[in-house]
């Protein structure tokens, strides 16, 4: 599938416009990653996620897709005043903040032609989720976290960094954007490995 008709099949199914997915795609598939499978925690319609797995070059891949489906969760001390305003603005006028629909991470990926033996979304929070399911992935070659806050970046951090192969791709979404996300990334020891992409957001390829 050309990257023009993908990403135009997959941008009902997020809130990133198109010359910014399109920037993703071409950023992810410039890279030569090992097998493994494709990651992604905070996924919201699934839209990114598909495309991602794209971008890897498809076919036999895993695509893993972690959300709570209910909205974000409450920010904490280490995430700035910034990150409790915005998410009391949004529980206050709409109920829920980046709420996404599993059964629209399930459609993106079948019509995006992920094999449903390789579709596996798992509903719940990270803390929950992580300890149970990171064991089944296996090997990871991209790992995409769109976590916002600090809680959920070291949980994912801490569950799945350690099954990213070496030259596997590590793509943090709000890194710059929330306080918490970088603070998770220095308490994890990786924050000096980053390489950041401004405005916002930072990505490493693993080592040995």
């Amino acid at each position: 599938m050309e990257s023009d008709e993908l990403i135009q099949l997959v941008n009902p199914y997020t809130g990133l416009k198109a010359p910014s997915l399109n920037k993703l795609y071409d950023f992810v598939a410039g890279h030569d990653l090992p097998p493994g499978a494709v990651v992604q925690c905070g996924v919201v319609n699934g839209g990114s996620a598909v495309l991602l797995w794209h971008a890897c070059g498809g076919g036999e891949r895993d695509l893993w897709m972690f959300d709570s489906w209910e909205g974000m969760p409450p920010p904490g001390d280490k995430d700035g005043g910034k990150a409790g305003s915005k998410y009391n603005f949004h529980m206050a006028a709409h109920g829920a903040w980046c709420k996404g629909e599993m059964e629209k991470a399930i459609e993106i990926a079948r019509i995006g032609g992920v094999l449903p033996r390789r579709t596996h979304c798992v509903k719940g929070w990270f803390a929950e989720t992580l300890p149970r399911w990171s064991g089944w992935i296996g090997e990871i070659a991209m790992l995409h976290l769109d976590a916002d806050w600090y809680q959920s970046t070291i949980e994912c951090l801490e569950y799945l960094y350690p099954q990213l192969v070496a030259g596997g791709l590590l793509i943090l979404d709000d890194y710059g954007h929330w306080d918490g996300c970088k603070v998770a990334c220095q308490e994890y020891g990786i924050d000096e490995l980053l390489t950041v992409t401004p405005p916002c957001g930072a990505y490493l390829v693993k080592e040995e």
